[in-house]
């Protein structure tokens, strides 16, 4: 037999996908004739992918110290209840013209110091300086400052690594100087305040150490401050603060200044710090120097720090003078021979200012001292 004729002959199937359900029905698919079979034209997703997050902006640290000013004595409730903000304690313009006391509390020379994180070499952003009320007294570089004072605005501040170029600050005879409200300047004592750790900013063409600005802000209500008849000094804080507390009997001359530390309350605690005052400036000094730290200030920002108030808060050593305000001062701004001082807590900074970054720093470290005039 001719095995040939009798050779099966098969038809070919092509395997494609069936629109039939069931796995039996999906087995017989293959079993599908070519005439059968039902091509299935694939689906392409045409959603364009999204873009890629945005790098994070470069790490950078802010640090803050300054002073609030305020009288022992200052009634809210009579409706004149600002301090200041200060950075130093300010040089007297060198003009006679007539100038407008500020009365409550005195801001001083709030300086703003920026730090790049590890491996960054620069950072780019904006700064918004805003007093809770009151309003901006001085500031520098020049920035955007809002009708009135009630804010200012640095835009464009560029950090970074490397040597810095010539600084300049204005001269007390010179217009924003003599343009300050109060006759007293503290951007002309901007350069004392220089540090070598942190970075180098560039704002408006120009290279600088730091920011600063001034301003009358509210008397900070978070420690109620009163004396007793026996001359003692009880502080009751609403929230805990940071370090010590101290009264400082001022004299000009430093080894005859005496100073009283206690440890700092807890909130709703009230300590009491006697007048017989029994330590000597030092101990005083090194008291601040520790706070300084203990609030993030690095040790060369804490060497600015003392630059500025050491001299008006214990007076002169040896024989040394260094002009500190006085004369026709506001009162704020004078050196005390009897006043409490005491760190404000990082989470009663806004009180008195809020500062804004865009964008946001990594951290922003504050470290503002209260001085309560108890003359």
């Amino acid at each position: 037999m001719d095995r040939r004729r009798h050779r099966p002959t098969y038809r070919s199937a092509l395997l494609v996908p069936c629109l039939v359900a069931g796995t039996a029905a999906q087995m017989a698919c293959a079993e599908c004739s070519e005439e059968d079979a039902t091509v299935v034209t694939p689906i392409v997703d045409q959603t364009p992918s999204p873009p890629p997050d945005p790098a994070p902006p470069p790490p950078y640290e802010v640090h803050e110290w300054g002073l609030v000013a305020h009288a022992l004595a200052t009634d809210p409730a009579m409706g004149d209840n600002h301090a200041q903000l200060l950075a130093g304690p300010g040089l007297r313009v060198l003009t006679r013209r007539t100038v407008g006391v500020l009365r409550g509390a005195a801001g001083g020379k709030p300086i703003l110091y920026a730090h790049l994180g590890d491996g960054v070499s620069e950072a780019t952003f904006d700064v918004t300086v805003t007093p809770s009320s009151g309003e901006i007294l001085e500031h520098w570089p020049p920035g955007e400052l809002a009708e009135g004072g009630g804010s200012l605005r640095w835009m464009g501040v560029r950090a970074h690594r490397g040597e810095c170029g010539a600084r300049t600050y204005p001269a007390r005879d010179s217009a924003p100087c003599l343009a300050v409200r109060d006759g007293y300047c503290e951007a002309a004592e901007l350069a004392a305040y220089e540090t070598p750790d942190s970075a180098c900013l560039t704002f408006g063409g120009a290279d600088l150490n730091h920011l600063f600005y001034r301003a009358s802000v509210p008397i900070p209500t978070l420690a109620a401050v009163q004396r007793t008849a026996a001359g003692e000094v009880v502080v009751t804080p609403s929230d805990t603060l940071p370090g010590y507390v101290l009264r400082v009997r001022r004299d000009d001359r430093r080894d005859r200044t005496r100073v009283s530390i206690v440890r700092a309350a807890e909130a709703n605690v009230a300590v009491s710090v006697t007048r017989a005052a029994d330590q000597p400036a030092v101990r005083g000094i090194d008291t601040l120097r520790a706070g300084l730290r203990e609030l993030g200030m690095t040790e060369r920002e804490g060497d600015a720090f003392m630059r500025a108030w050491t001299d008006h808060l214990f007076g002169f050593e040896g024989t040394a003078r260094r002009e500190v305000a006085g004369g026709g001062a506001p009162s704020e701004l004078r050196p005390k021979t009897d006043a409490l001082l005491y760190w404000l807590p990082v989470s009663a900074a806004a009180y008195v200012a809020t500062l804004t970054f865009d964008p946001p720093p990594t951290a922003v470290k504050r470290a503002i001292l209260v001085l309560v005039d108890l003359e």
